[in-house]
């Protein structure tokens, strides 16, 4: 999922040096387009920083993994927008986006006194909203006469923006503790809000007289407090990348 995500945004943002000298999209509008809405899905690669997640992949792996591996927070991602477009090049979006992450784990050093593996399931989730803005690189189209808009076939842009996160964090299952090595279930949960913004950079394909194809590659930075049995913790990282894929209509 991850190289299918990384390869159809790198595609349309390669591809965008022949946009340039293109014809046009595929047939005309009445008048420039000032509203669009879509849908998104790809990949997400949480950065998975600080002491949290730290203190997890040190004493967690994915159930049957060996010893070796790590554990990884990615996840898909599904998410939608809604812009609009005070001028050409220029758009003002409001988004959401959704992750989430659940995964068997078990302890990477201990096991039970009879040989099984102590086991939890971890969930990460994420949701995000924003506000913000993306400067197209070159005309999106172009007026033909007065009464016919032409849009461009292949428009580059970059964006930046702010929002919210929110998120939940929990571990179910059986936890070891080795000062009394006795094993017991326990559930785990944090949740919290946290300020956000990110960068992105991507490309919009017209496939159509409204619809349009975006890869966009997106970086998001953020943190929030955490609360329950992990409140010793410091913030939790909510950082990573996001590389999505969507198709929008606009009119």
């Amino acid at each position: 999922m991850k190289g299918t995500a990384l390869v159809a945004v790198l595609g349309l943002m390669l591809a965008a040096p022949t946009a340039s000298s293109a014809q046009g999209g595929p047939g005309f509008l009445f008048k420039r387009p000032i509203v669009s809405i879509g849908i998104r899905a790809g990949y997400a690669a949480p950065r998975a920083g600080g002491d949290l997640f730290g203190q997890t992949l040190s004493d967690f792996i994915a159930s049957g993994a060996d010893t070796t591996s790590s554990l990884s927070f990615d996840s898909p991602y599904v998410g939608g927008e809604l812009a609009v477009r005070p001028w050409d090049r220029w758009e003002v979006a409001v988004g959401f986006g959704w992750t989430r992450s659940r995964t068997l784990t078990e302890y990477r050093r201990w096991i039970d006194s009879v040989g099984n593996p102590i086991e939890q399931e971890t969930t990460f989730q994420v949701i995000r909203g924003t506000l913000g803005a993306k400067y197209y690189l070159q005309d999106r189209g172009r007026r033909v006469g007065t009464l016919a808009w032409v849009p461009q076939r292949l428009t580059p842009f970059v964006g930046a923006g702010v929002g919210v996160s929110s998120y939940e964090f929990v571990q179910d299952g059986d936890f070891f503790d080795d000062s009394t090595l006795v094993i017991t279930p326990d559930y785990l949960e944090t949740t919290g809000e946290g300020f956000l913004w990110y960068g992105s950079a991507g490309a919009d394909f017209v496939l159509g007289k409204h619809a349009v194809l975006t890869g966009e590659a997106r970086y998001s930075f953020s943190n929030a407090r955490v609360s329950g049995l992990f409140d010793s913790y410091p913030n939790i990282d909510l950082a990573g990348l996001q590389l999505l894929v969507g198709i929008g209509f606009q009119f």
